[in-house]
């Protein structure tokens, strides 16, 4: 190889070499630049906001009331969201005992029924057993009132002193 081609081959090796070197240096140097770029940006708006209201003092002030019937408002729409949530929680409860006592309403008429149902079998038992009992007392009366009718009758006979004499 000539001395030619070894330059050359230098020549792009050196600047291979110093893109490599650039690319590093540039990221870091773009980290710097945004890094600088914030600090910029944070103290221009410090700037502009001193500025503001050194030039505008009723605006700010303006402004911090509006903010603060804001955060007032938002404050209350909140603690209004919180009394409907305990509303909701509190009917829906109510909800679920007035479920609850239709069920006991209807279980308790349903005991009732049967207990109604219960009570007036019973009292047809009652009165059937009565009657049976009445039937069975005057067929009872019936036979028995003639044989104590012939009974007296008999023992009056016996001991009338009509029929037999005395001695």
């Amino acid at each position: 190889m000539t001395e030619a081609v070894w330059v050359q081959i230098v020549v792009a090796l050196g600047l291979v070499a110093v893109a490599v070197i650039n690319k590093r240096d540039s990221r870091a140097t773009r980290r710097e630049v945004r890094a600088v770029r914030a600090d910029t940006a944070a103290v221009r708006e410090q700037t502009e906001n001193s500025h503001a209201s050194a030039e505008f003092p009723i605006m700010r002030d303006q402004q911090d009331e509006q903010l603060a019937v804001s955060r007032a408002t938002h404050d209350q729409v909140l603690a209004l969201a919180e009394v409907q949530r305990g509303m909701d929680r509190r009917l829906g409860r109510l909800e679920r005992q007035a479920s609850d006592l239709r069920a006991a309403d209807v279980a308790t008429d349903d005991t009732l029924d049967r207990h109604e149902v219960d009570h007036a079998r019973a009292l047809a038992r009652a009165i059937a057993d009565r009657d049976r009992a009445l039937i069975d007392l005057a067929a009872h009366f019936e036979q028995r009132v003639p044989e104590l009718i012939a009974a007296a009758l008999d023992g009056h006979v016996a001991a009338c002193p009509l029929r037999t004499p005395r001695p």
